[in-house]
């Protein structure tokens, strides 16, 4: 369905929710915000083979949304995905596409990923556009996790916006990011009460911050793999 939402006059106040309206538009929204998302999602189905092979492992996608980070890592792989996202309305919808492909090959759980408990060590997880949400104090404990959760070998694969080092790349990256929204038939009012209901919900850092933290959790050599103007996806290998 068309994003209009910010069309509305009911839709003008108030924070973003991960809601039912947002449920019914939310994949034509992310495809016309989120430069790069398209590739994002072929790629992780890429980087999945890598980590899984032929085996028949677990993958998380935390903060699945519909579905759409499952599917290329199903897709390509002979893995279980284990889906985890807050949204009831999410996980609803996400049941329905994911149903209609690959019966008893995932397992979508309600979970707020600040108290994750991984269940089962995986091969790879993913978390598509997702920790912008949490707040940064429990960004380091979601990672450290995530690390304890992976095999040796495995995999984690995030995908963020984020804040360049200046105030002048900052400027830049966010005209082209106005521009590129302008150019998927967003209209100015649709972009500004976008951004207003956003603020203070997404919270983006600086690559380098992604990166030390990373770190900080025991991965030796994370790396950004993929930008697009001020989205970025790194990856790293534990």
């Amino acid at each position: 369905m068309q994003d209009d939402l910010y069309q509305r006059q009911d839709a003008s106040s108030g924070s973003f929710r991960f809601d039912s309206t947002v449920v019914e538009v939310f994949d034509n929204m992310i495809r016309r915000s989120v430069p790069g998302y398209g590739l994002t999602l072929e790629m992780i189905g890429v980087v999945a083979k890598r980590a899984l092979g032929e085996a028949s492992g677990t993958a998380y996608d935390l903060g699945c949304s519909l579905g759409s980070s499952m599917y290329p890592v199903l897709e390509s792989t002979n893995a279980h995905v284990i889906g985890i996202d807050l949204s009831s309305a999410m996980l609803n919808e996400a049941e329905k596409i994911l149903s209609q492909s690959f019966p008893e090959r995932y397992t979508l759980r309600q979970e707020n990923l600040e108290e994750i408990e991984f269940q089962d060590p995986a091969r790879f997880i993913c978390s598509n556009f997702t920790l912008q949400f949490l707040s940064i104090e429990s960004r380091v404990e979601v990672l450290k996790r995530c690390y304890d959760a992976l095999e040796e070998g495995g995999i984690l694969l995030i995908s963020e916006k984020f804040l360049a080092e200046s105030s002048a790349e900052n400027e830049l990256l966010r005209d082209l990011h106005h521009t590129f929204k302008s150019s998927m038939g967003y209209s100015e009012m649709e972009i500004a009460r976008k951004r207003d209901a956003i603020e203070n919900v997404l919270i983006p850092e600086s690559t380098e911050t992604h990166l030390e933290r990373l770190r900080s959790v025991g991965f030796q050599t994370p790396v950004c793999w993929y930008q697009c103007f001020n989205f970025a996806s790194y990856l790293a290998i534990k």
